[in-house]
């Protein structure tokens, strides 16, 4: 098939999410297919991005941003803004003369850069709700309405362009149908490079806890940081002489305020892996749903527990009890945390018993093959 992709920003370097879920499904369907992949260009990204995506095996162009009109950031959400490309409209209008099999939207942002009516059958990808993301991080009632009504106003440009949409979890994709009735919503879970992330054989440190994520996405800061507030204080009450280390790159979305003690702010580091295999267990305070949830999945690939929030392991097929321990909220995490400590025999039960799992129904190659089948689909409806 010849498939044009369009994203908001250019998926390199894979250091976050969105960017790990989009390039690696790329690359399982390159060699399949003709992908042209058309983007904007995002601050940082330069000729060594550009020339590392096209080793994919896939066609790149790389559009300018621009600023927004009126009427757009009136009715707009501000992320749309961060990706806005009159230059990307400008391609765009071009393309039922190309000949594509099929046009795949990845993510919501840039929908209105397509054209109103497109004649070539077209995919929308949401790797999160960003309407529910916007509405549980919104400061005060008043302003998760507004973002809930710009985020609507964008699905539903979205949904007249296109019956067909793909979301990560069930959960998301039971959600967007209730919103739009009639909508064609298929899942393409997440994966992990089985090949990439080893499980550790080392001895880990019993008393050292690892929080991983990008530390500039919202969710992941606001969480942490609630949770150095309500959780840390009763694992450390119940388990003296524990550490958590925070990994990730960016500078908080959040204040994190004064560190306890037992807490170090590592920031970025060149490969999450030795700490993957150090950790005696990963700690996901979040309490926001949506997201591609990708560190949990490296995590059991590389053998590591993980003690989460339910929320934080929402759409993920890991039982509690059986492949992690799950808490209802914050506060219940530090203790649930604590007690998966004291009990290491079970935390590698668990493990093993998730490692398991992630083999079996986690690879890229399925997530990929998931997509193709949805891009055949779209196809041959639109035939």
């Amino acid at each position: 098939m010849r498939v044009l992709v369009v994203a908001p920003t250019l998926p390199w370097p894979p250091d976050a999410g969105g960017r790990i879920r989009t390039s690696s499904l790329l690359r399982e369907l390159a060699p399949r297919h003709e992908l042209r992949l058309v983007c904007v260009r995002q601050p940082g990204a330069g000729a060594a991005e550009e020339e590392a995506l096209r080793g994919l095996g896939l066609e790149l162009e790389v559009l300018p941003r621009g600023p927004r009109g009126p009427l757009a950031r009136l009715s707009g959400p501000a992320e749309e803004g961060w990706f806005w490309s009159p230059a990307l409209r400008r391609r765009l209008a071009r393309l039922d003369a190309e000949g594509h099999d099929l046009v795949h939207l990845d993510e919501l942002s840039p929908v209105r850069a397509l054209p109103a009516a497109p004649r070539t059958p077209l995919v929308v990808h949401h790797h999160k709700l960003d309407r529910e993301l916007a509405v549980a991080l919104a400061a005060g009632p008043a302003r998760a309405r507004l973002a809930a009504a710009r985020w609507e106003l964008l699905e539903r440009e979205a949904t007249a362009r296109t019956p067909r949409h793909l979301t990560t979890t069930a959960e998301d994709a039971a959600r967007l149908r209730a919103r739009h009735p009639g909508l064609e919503v298929g899942v393409v879970r997440n994966g992990v490079s089985l090949t990439e992330v080893a499980a550790s054989t080392g001895e880990r440190d019993p008393d050292l806890l690892l929080a991983l994520g990008s530390l500039d996405y919202a969710p992941n800061a606001r969480g942490l940081a609630r949770f150095l507030r309500v959780g840390w204080p009763r694992l450390a009450a119940r388990r003296p002489g524990t550490r958590l280390a925070v990994v990730g790159r960016g500078a908080p979305a959040a204040p994190l305020g004064v560190l306890p003690p037992g807490v170090e702010l590592v920031g970025e580091v060149p490969d999450p892996a030795p700490w993957l295999a150090r950790a005696a267990a990963l700690l996901v305070p979040l309490e926001v749903g949506g997201g591609s949830r990708l560190k949990i999945l490296e995590a059991a690939a590389a053998g590591l527990p993980v003690v989460s929030t339910r929320v934080g392991a929402e759409g993920l097929e890991l039982e509690d009890g059986a492949h992690l321990a799950l808490a209802d909220d914050l506060e219940e995490l530090g203790a649930l945390a604590a007690d998966a400590l004291g009990r290491p025999d079970a935390l590698a039960r668990r493990a093993a018993a998730a490692r398991e799992r992630v083999e079996a129904r986690y690879g890229w190659g399925r997530a990929a093959a998931e997509l193709e089948a949805a891009w055949e689909a779209a196809a041959s409806s639109a035939r």
